[in-house]
């Protein structure tokens, strides 16, 4: 059976939820929305048809003011004809003619204007009896008869018509303007009902939306609160339990201060394993933190130091000092390294290294505290060492060469062929062991700052030469060729320092070349910079690709494990490095296995 393996991505994949608060925020923006345009749509029909009402009620008004006006016209018309029918004055029937030609108008414009079918009927009955008055007044000036009687019988019966149909039209706009009355109360009342529904619906959205802020405030307090006290390493607050976004990444933050509880917790355990001092100070340098290696080294318990400005423990000639470092470490926002001595829990005093750190963000100092007591140590002894060599090997070493020379120059008497030998034999101990104690002293000096050099204008050709004639010996003895390919040029030179850089590179070269093979030594101008370089070309068993970034440190042997490699003492590529760097120069070198080595190095012309 086949157990599938847990996706150790899954945790990064973003779980398939409902966005709730999404949804929340949605809901609280487009439904308030959607209800305030149904409401306004709603009120705008219902102020549409009220319009509508308040429009025909107007009409309805007006056409009965009308009508009023007209039937006033008919009215007034009709009495004065009563008036000139009993008086005869032509004046009467004037007035009475005039308005009947006002009632015209009037009726005119009553029946232009909107109205009802009552409307109509009324001037309809009006119309009649306008034409009934030429007929009633021609009647009424013929003497007493029938037709008269008839006439005015049937003008009073058409008075009673209109009458009848005034009463009628106005009994029938009253009951319409009461009718359009009543509709627009009932228009008026579901509107004021829609008013109050609005206010209300608002009322409940806002008290929501209210709701939902302090809910969502709550919670984004709780987040950012907790990020607070993640940072600072703290408890954090009650979870959230809702399982929207929000809930969501309360539950991401916490499963991330578990990781960063576990990180810290590994991190501490790794610092209180570790064997060096690790320190933590405040701005004014008080200890805050410090591992239990204190007590190894030191021998102070962790909890007797908490709390102690470090320059109490500090030897009282560098206090101040160290105060001074502390500053700059601070100002300059960087990497600070220095040494003093630190007072142990004995009473004795360790020479200590201090590699400091000033941290902006978290307000502190972050210390890794060195004994380096016994590398001061071995540094005095190795002085005491270089002294002893400079002065009492050195100085035998010489005389021993001297007289070696002038037993093999005949001083003391002539020598046979093997006391020849012999004495070429020490000689060349003699001065492998002087250049051996020369290289190492340079090498000293120079990491000391003290290596001095003399300049002076020179013929690099001459130069070159003095190297090939110290190293000739050598040479002769396998039968190598040395070839010089030299440019004519001067330069500004320690002519000691670059010879002796020329025979130890000069010598390499010859311990790892094959017998009667060759070995060229060059000096080119650069065609642009004011540059010599100078090169070592043999054409033996060459460099391993893997070695050639350490020919150049001191007791380092690189090569194929040759025989003339196991003759050196490590120190002879060194030395080139250091003098020609204390030229203002740069030496490398180009190896192939099996074609040779090519060692080079460049300097400047006229270097001061």
């Amino acid at each position: 059976m086949v157990t599938s393996l847990p996706d150790p991505l899954a945790r990064c994949r973003p779980p398939v939820v409902m966005h709730k608060l999404t949804n929340q925020i949605f809901a609280l923006l487009v439904i308030p929305l959607l209800i305030a345009a149904a409401l306004f749509g709603a009120l705008y029909l219902k102020l549409t048809e009220l319009e509508k009402h308040l429009m025909v009620g107007n009409e309805t008004t007006d056409s009965l003011s009308r009508a009023m006006v007209v039937l006033n016209d008919v009215w007034v018309g009709s009495g004065t004809l009563m008036l000139w029918r009993a008086t005869r004055d032509d004046r009467l029937l004037e007035e009475a003619q005039s308005q009947v030609e006002t009632m015209k108008e009037h009726l005119r414009e009553l029946k232009e204007a909107p109205h009802s079918p009552e409307i109509d009927k009324f001037a309809a009955r009006i119309e009649d009896m306008e034409k009934s008055v030429g007929t009633f007044c021609e009647l009424s000036l013929q003497p007493y008869s029938v037709n008269a009687m008839r006439s005015a019988s049937k003008f009073r019966a058409l008075t009673r018509r209109l009458s009848n149909s005034s009463f009628n039209v106005i009994n029938s706009e009253i009951a319409r303007v009461k009718d359009y009355s009543a509709q627009d109360n009932r228009l008026t009342a579901i509107i004021q009902g829609m008013l109050v529904g609005s206010l209300g619906i608002i009322l409940v959205l806002m008290v929501g939306g209210f709701l939902f802020s302090l809910a969502f405030s709550r919670k984004w307090n709780i987040l950012l609160r907790n990020t607070s006290l993640i940072a600072a390493g703290k408890p954090l607050s009650p979870p959230i339990s809702s399982k929207d976004e929000l809930g969501m990444l309360d539950r991401a933050l916490r499963e991330m201060a578990q990781e960063l509880a576990s990180a810290r917790e590994r991190e501490m355990s790794l610092i209180d394993m570790t064997a060096e001092v690790i320190c933590s100070l405040d701005p004014v340098g008080r200890l805050s933190e410090i591992n239990p290696a204190v007590k190894k080294r030191f021998g102070f318990e962790p909890a007797d130091v908490k709390g102690m400005n470090v320059t109490a423990l500090l030897h009282p000639e560098e206090r101040q000092e160290m105060r001074d470092n502390l500053r700059r470490c601070m100002e300059s926002q960087g990497h600070l390294t220095c040494t003093n001595r630190l007072r142990k829990y004995d009473g004795g005093y360790a020479f200590v290294e201090w590699s400091m750190r000033w941290s902006e963000r978290d307000g502190r100092f972050f210390c890794v505290v060195l004994d380096i007591t016994a590398r001061v140590e071995a540094d005095r002894l190795k002085q005491e060492v270089l002294s002893m060599v400079s002065h009492d090997l050195r100085t035998p070493l010489t005389s021993i060469k001297l007289a070696l020379d002038c037993t093999k120059e005949g001083v003391f008497g002539p020598l046979n062929q093997a006391g020849l030998a012999t004495m070429g034999n020490a000689q060349s101990s003699a001065d492998y062991l002087i250049n051996m104690i020369n290289d190492l002293l340079d090498i000293e000096k120079d990491e000391a700052g003290g290596l001095t050099l003399y300049k002076e204008l020179v013929d690099v050709l001459e130069v070159l030469q003095a190297a090939v004639d110290t190293v000739k010996p050598d040479a002769n003895s396998k039968n190598i060729r040395i070839e010089i390919h030299c440019d004519e040029v001067e330069a500004m030179l320690d002519v000691d320092r670059i010879r002796r850089t020329l025979v130890n590179l000069l010598g390499n070269a010859i311990k790892f070349s094959e017998a009667g093979s060759r070995i060229n030594l060059a000096c080119r101008k650069h065609p642009a910079a004011n540059i010599l370089r100078f090169s070592v070309r043999d054409f033996g068993s060459g460099i391993p690709a893997e070695k050639l970034g350490f020919v150049f440190e001191k007791y380092r042997q690189v090569g194929t494990g040759s025989d003339g490699e196991r003759k050196g003492s490590g120190l002879g590529l060194a030395i080139c490095k250091r003098l020609v760097e204390a030229h203002g120069g740069t030496i490398g070198v180009v190896s192939r296995i099996g074609e040779g080595s090519e060692f080079w190095f460049e300097l400047p012309r006229s270097s001061a």
